[in-house]
């Protein structure tokens, strides 16, 4: 098996980007499509007859190591040398649209953003790699963080997300203002 490339995504070669800027070192990506049904029943039945769909929810946690504006980061594909704080995600056009979550004073100006998730595999030409996973309209809902004697500072994040693409399929709105 010798020279054969897995095709494997892999979290050594994934790259996370938060509206078009890369996260350095996110170490962890977790999402979830939630589809809820409810179930159908009829007068003199005891069974359920169907269950119906009646909501669709994406929400996702991501942990990344935080470094300050101090650190050197020349090794780090598009990580700025001012630190990789949440207050620094997005890029130059729209700064303010994911950091604005967690400035109270700008609660209410905060906009939605996507989250992309990319494999660096060898023998792809763009500098991204293939993107697999688009969590489309996402909004920050938590950040923590964790530091102890023998590890890095991790900041975990909370998002919900309007809709899930992968790349198999491109999702599409329900309903009217679809």
């Amino acid at each position: 098996m010798a020279g054969i490339k897995s095709t494997f995504v892999v979290g050594a070669r994934a790259k996370v980007k938060i509206d078009g800027k890369t996260l350095a070192f996110a170490t962890n990506v977790n999402y979830t499509v939630d589809v809820a049904h409810i179930p159908v029943e009829v007068l003199g039945s005891y069974e359920v007859i169907a269950y119906e769909p009646v909501g669709y929810r994406v929400n996702g946690t991501m942990t990344v190591v935080r470094y300050t504006a101090n650190g050197n980061t020349t090794r780090v594909d598009e990580a700025t040398n001012d630190g990789n704080s949440v207050f620094k995600m997005g890029t130059a056009a729209n700064a303010a649209r994911a950091p604005a979550a967690f400035n109270p004073g700008n609660l209410l100006l905060s906009e939605t953003f996507e989250v992309e998730v990319y494999d660096r595999r060898d023998g792809i030409k763009s500098n991204d790699g293939q993107k697999f996973v688009t969590i489309q309209d996402a909004r920050f809902e938590r950040r923590s963080g964790g530091l102890n004697a023998k590890g890095l500072l991790e900041e975990q994040y909370s998002f919900n997300g309007i809709l899930m693409h992968d790349d198999a399929a491109t999702v599409s709105k329900s309903g009217p203002s679809a």
